[in-house]
């Protein structure tokens, strides 16, 4: 493989105070020079295709490396665990023109921190806008081919092929801008800029048996709840080989195909990836010697054209009438 060498400022948080922060990017040169290849630094969300998917370009006219203070900069600074049981830095992050920086754990530091460790966490700036993307946000932007994020309305963003909703969840910043996925309610689908309520994929060729003449091509929305599903089934496989990046995972690029049944008391989509499908259903009734009905509601993750009832990871839950919803009970991730 080749490799491109780029230049790594390695500023890095220690849950510091801010002004020890600052201190720390600020008036001396904080970069210690040392060299990373591409290849160390990719995520769940590669940072070169990041980079270049968002226009993203390296920031060489501030040594110093001070990073953008955003929620992502915020929520780490703040990080009561930011140092692993050594002691040792736990975050380090790379700036760019502008102002936007990406955050990512210091090699070694702890549980995926290898080589190929994912990105945890982006500030973007603008002179227009002010944006940070973490977890299931951040992968969606590779995963669903968004393209360049162009504006932010009321906390939705837009991208160029896709429109990411938001919904109040009141989980703390500081916990979803670095935790895992993993054994995290996919119902809850926590991002630094909100719970995930919905991603709206544009350009999608869309199978329907209302649609006998063949597939159309239109916007169709992801529940962020499946889209959660997604990012820790591909989170969790991609454990044993510590190896984070989207071209590499269980599930990959999402094929912008999908096929959708049902507008009643049962409904339905398939999302097609390069190495998965994704299923999510609905259904209402009353089930069998039950007095009250109830809708019953699953999402399986299966091999690309394999029935749903091969799934090899699925979460299910039923919602009773008039009560709230439970989180969803998952197996597989």
């Amino acid at each position: 493989m080749v490799s491109v060498s780029i230049s790594l400022i390695r500023n890095v948080v220690l849950g510091l105070s801010a002004s020890a922060l600052v201190a720390c990017g600020g008036g001396a040169d904080a970069s210690d020079g040392s060299e990373a290849t591409a290849d160390a630094i990719v995520g769940v969300t590669d940072l070169a295709s990041l980079e270049s998917t968002l226009g993203l370009v390296l920031d060489t006219t501030t040594p110093s490396g001070t990073p953008f203070k955003g929620a992502c900069y915020d929520a780490l600074k703040t990080d009561a665990t930011a140092a692993n049981d050594k002691g040792s830095p736990r975050w380090e992050f790379r700036r760019y023109a502008g102002g936007s920086t990406a955050w990512f754990a210091v090699k070694g530091s702890g549980l995926d921190s290898a080589d190929h460790r994912p990105v945890v966490c982006l500030d973007i700036q603008t002179p227009t806008m002010r944006a940070s993307l973490s977890g299931v946000v951040l992968d969606a932007v590779l995963r669903y081919g968004l393209g360049r994020l162009r504006s932010t309305v009321n906390g939705t963003l837009v991208f160029d092929s896709g429109t990411v909703k938001f919904r109040a969840c009141g989980v703390a910043t500081s916990y979803v801008a670095r935790a895992t996925p993993l054994g995290v309610p996919v119902n809850l689908a926590p991002s630094i800029g909100g719970c995930l309520d919905e991603i709206e994929l544009d350009g999608v060729s869309i199978t329907s048996v209302y649609s006998p003449g063949g597939p159309t091509t239109g916007t169709l929305s992801i529940e962020g709840a499946t889209a959660y599903a997604v990012y820790r089934y591909a989170y969790a496989s991609s454990r044993g080989t510590q190896r984070f990046s989207v071209a590499s995972d269980a599930v990959g690029k999402f094929l912008h195909k999908a096929d959708s049944f049902g507008d009643g008391p049962s409904s339905g989509s398939t999302w097609h990836f390069s190495r998965a499908d994704a299923a999510d259903a609905s259904s209402w009734g009353v089930a069998t010697g039950a007095s009250d009905s109830s809708t019953y509601e699953s999402i399986q993750l299966t091999a690309p054209g394999a029935a749903p009832s091969n799934a090899f990871a699925s979460c299910s839950r039923d919602v009773p009438d008039g009560q709230t919803a439970p989180d969803y009970q998952c197996s597989g991730m």
